[in-house]
């Protein structure tokens, strides 16, 4: 019996596996790279209940992150692939508090090429949808590609979800980094600004955090709403 148990979980954990994987495949190319890379990769299905599925998640910031974007997609496919619908149980790993280096041995890591943020081909300026109530913050956003820093800055764009202020974003970055490759371009949510913020308060590497942002030549902050009420 406890032979068959063994295999049958293994059987099991094969299928959930290369189920998973097909999953990431079909969703890959809706997915903007660097959303993809940082939030769905590191996803892990580490077993297979019946309906419910239990997925390995690396925080809470990206455990949010997932749950209010994409969870739905992915019970979608992961039951189509399995044949029979499932639900996901999002699952946040422990992680080890690492040690904070002793006076004078911080250093600072040299930037790998494999973070470097990459628009979403799709967002581009050729391919936004132009109206009456847009124009001002597209015109804006063209000012400030082809001026960072020199007109409109900062540059707030307001509307409701879905109205292309992500794809706008994007556009920006794509059309500066057309020019300049090496341009010291950030893009990130205003969530995990807050997230990356509180760990350096944590780990007494607030002077750190202050230094990287201020290296940065065009900040583009997604969300912005999240901040909104916080101290």
């Amino acid at each position: 019996m406890r032979d068959q148990l063994t295999l049958d979980d293994s059987v099991d954990n094969y299928r959930l596996q290369t189920a998973w994987q097909q999953v990431l495949k079909r969703l890959s190319p809706d997915v903007p790279q660097a959303w993809f890379d940082r939030f769905l990769k590191p996803l892990r299905p580490i077993a297979l209940d019946g309906n419910i599925v239990k997925v390995a998640v690396p925080g809470r910031f990206v455990f949010e992150w997932v749950r209010d974007r994409y969870l739905a997609a992915l019970q979608s496919f992961l039951g189509d692939e399995l044949g029979h619908p499932v639900s996901i149980e999002l699952n946040i790993e422990a992680r080890e508090r690492q040690a904070i280096p002793a006076p004078g041995s911080m250093s600072v890591a040299a930037p790998q090429d494999d973070t470097k943020f990459r628009p979403f081909e799709k967002f581009s300026f050729d391919s936004f949808v132009i109206g009456q109530s847009n124009r001002l913050a597209f015109a804006g956003s063209k000012a400030v590609a082809s001026e960072p820093g020199m007109k409109y800055n900062p540059l707030f764009i307001y509307g409701s979800s879905g109205l292309g202020k992500t794809h706008l974003l994007h556009a920006i970055a794509r059309e500066l980094l057309a020019k300049q490759p090496n341009f010291p371009l950030v893009y990130i949510t205003a969530q995990q600004f807050a997230e990356e913020f509180v760990n350096a308060l944590q780990n007494n590497r607030v002077e750190q955090f202050r230094r990287a942002q201020r290296s940065v030549g065009l900040w583009l902050v997604d969300d912005i709403q999240f901040i909104a009420g916080k101290d």
